[in-house]
C-alpha cells in the first residue's frame, strides 16, 4: 500500500470513496440529519478546499483510492476506509501517517473530533478523551468526542 499526498486529480475517487462510506458505515449509526451534514461536508467543492488548504492524505492499493484522512494545523479530521476494508489496518497506516506528518510540523498534541461509533478505535491509537459535546446540528441531538494525543 502507497500513501501519499492527495492531488486534485484525486477528487472524484476521494468523493465517491467518502460518500459510500458514509452512507454505507456512518448511516448504520448516525441519524439522517447527521448524515446528511456528513454528505455536505464532503461535497466535491468542500473536498476540493480542503486539498488545496489541508494535508489531505490518500491510502492507495492496486491503483485505486482506499483510504483518506486529513490535518489542519492540529487537527486530524476526515478519515475514512473504503467500507469493505475496515479493519484490515488501513486507517491505523493513515493516522500513524498524519501523526508523523502533525510531529515533523513540530505539533506536540493532535486532535480529532469523533462519534460514539469511532470512539474505540482512536482510544486504542492513544487518544483520550478531553471533551464531550452535544451535536446541536442533528435531532436528536448527537454525542462528540473531541480526543487529543500528545506525540
Amino acid at each position: 500500500m502507497k500513501i501519499r499526498r492527495a492531488k486534485l486529480e484525486d477528487l472524484k475517487e476521494i468523493t465517491n470513496l467518502r460518500r459510500k462510506t458514509i452512507i454505507k458505515v456512518n448511516g448504520k449509526v448516525l441519524t439522517k440529519k447527521h448524515v446528511n451534514l456528513l454528505l455536505k461536508m464532503n461535497s466535491k467543492k468542500n473536498i476540493s478546499k480542503k486539498i488545496k488548504n489541508k494535508a489531505v492524505v490518500i491510502a492507495i492499493e492496486n491503483n485505486k483510492i482506499v483510504g483518506t484522512i486529513e490535518l489542519f494545523n492540529k487537527e486530524i479530521s476526515g478519515l475514512y476506509v473504503k467500507n469493505n476494508l475496515i479493519n484490515k489496518g488501513i486507517g491505523t497506516k493513515l493516522i500513524g501517517y498524519i501523526e508523523k506528518l502533525a510531529k515533523n510540523r513540530k505539533n506536540k498534541k493532535v486532535k480529532i473530533i469523533c462519534n460514539y461509533s469511532s470512539k474505540e478505535f482512536y482510544n486504542k491509537k492513544g487518544y483520550k478523551v478531553i471533551k464531550e459535546k452535544i451535536l446541536n446540528k442533528c435531532e436528536p441531538q448527537e454525542k462528540i468526542f473531541i480526543m487529543e494525543k500528545k506525540l
